[in-house]
């Protein structure tokens, strides 16, 4: 067996227990995923395994596919049963006070200061 076949099956064996165990905890009631954060790793991972699919990496690619799918089936079911709020409200009106500062154009000594 090839040591790079080898390595990406015990890649995929290993999600396999790991998200397995977190499915159960889903099934169980104790985990509630937030289905935004499980979106975003699902995308990313799945550029990443089209990524090197498209560049022929072998079965390496195999192990980021199977992990991008797992999180974009946790993102499905944690649209149902997860958690959806996007943006706690504090962090939001954060962002809008600072978003005049970077829109301004200007650079300043200090970016962080508010005044």
């Amino acid at each position: 067996m090839d040591q790079y076949l080898f390595f990406a099956v015990a890649a995929v064996l290993l999600a396999t227990f790991r998200y397995g165990t977190y499915f159960y905890t889903i099934y169980l009631g104790e985990t509630k995923p937030h289905a935004f954060s499980w979106l975003l790793w699902g995308v990313v991972t799945g550029v990443g395994a089209l990524a090197q699919f498209d560049l022929e990496s072998g079965p390496s690619a195999w192990a980021l596919a199977f992990v991008s799918v797992s999180c974009l089936l946790i993102a499905f079911l944690a649209f149902f049963i997860g958690e959806r709020e996007t943006i706690p409200k504090v962090t939001g009106l954060r962002s809008l006070l600072l978003l005049p500062r970077f829109r301004s154009g200007k650079r300043h000594r200090t970016p962080w200061r508010l005044c």
